[in-house]
């Protein structure tokens, strides 16, 4: 089947560990399984230690990361990666994903798929009380939301972000390099920073071997980490050069 039949709508995957390890790694093959999702572009982000490293590009997810690139994001305790479908010819790199913005109380790294329906009216207001804008992108506007409600929990800004925030079959997830979340648990706190339309949750896998969670657009994401489990840890791949 050629590449251009297997195109979808993008793809998103999110990892949660328990302790630092090769999350980029992890990232890379789970993009590599929904690349049917979008051919255009990818990129990944990486929180660790009050640190977001992120690295997109146009291109496969092959011909993207290779060794260095990978090597540059590891390790950390949070992942999200994406891929990237769009209908237009020529592909600006900052509608690329994940979305890494900085903002008083820290920084965060968002990736999204679908539409918002009231993302032109929130632009708006915000734009009129001083928020600026960069891109045209619905992602922009979730992560301008968020960052404007963050008053010290990024899982608080969240949930407080999608009282605002509707959309149509919409998936979205956010990476942070905030250490800590107010005694909340790993679970809870990666299916707050993964939800889909209206305040639905995503199904999370445990990967019991790496002691994180995973989710992703469709079970091709996390199924291939389970067929490597076998490993000790994730090989990476070639380089790319």
């Amino acid at each position: 089947m050629a590449m251009d039949e297997l195109r979808e709508e993008c793809g998103l995957f999110g990892m949660y560990a328990a302790k630092r390890m090769d999350v980029a790694s992890a990232c890379y093959y789970a993009l590599y399984a929904l690349q049917h999702r979008g051919q255009e572009g990818c990129g990944i982000a990486v929180g660790d230690r009050n640190i977001i490293r992120c690295q997109k590009n146009a291109g496969l997810v092959s011909d993207v990361f290779g060794i260095d690139e990978l090597s540059a994001l590891a390790p950390g305790r949070m992942a999200i990666g994406h891929v990237h479908y769009g209908a237009s010819e020529t592909l600006s790199r900052s509608a690329l994903q994940p979305l890494v913005i900085n903002h008083l109380k820290g920084g965060m790294a968002v990736a999204f798929n679908g539409a918002l329906t009231n993302g032109d009216l929130i632009r708006d207001r915000m734009s009129d009380e001083g928020t600026i804008f960069t891109t045209s992108t619905d992602c922009e506007t979730i992560a301008a939301v968020i960052a404007k409600r963050h008053s010290g929990d990024i899982v608080d800004a969240v949930c407080s972000a999608f009282s605002e925030i509707t959309g149509l079959l919409f998936a979205f997830s956010a990476c942070t390099g905030q250490a800590k979340t107010r005694g909340r648990k790993g679970r809870h706190f990666a299916k707050t920073l993964w939800r889909y339309g209206n305040g639905g949750i995503a199904q999370l896998v445990e990967h019991r071997l790496f002691k994180a969670m995973v989710v992703g657009s469709s079970p091709s994401a996390p199924t291939i980490l389970f067929a490597g489990s076998s490993a000790s840890h994730l090989t990476s791949p070639s380089s790319s050069g």
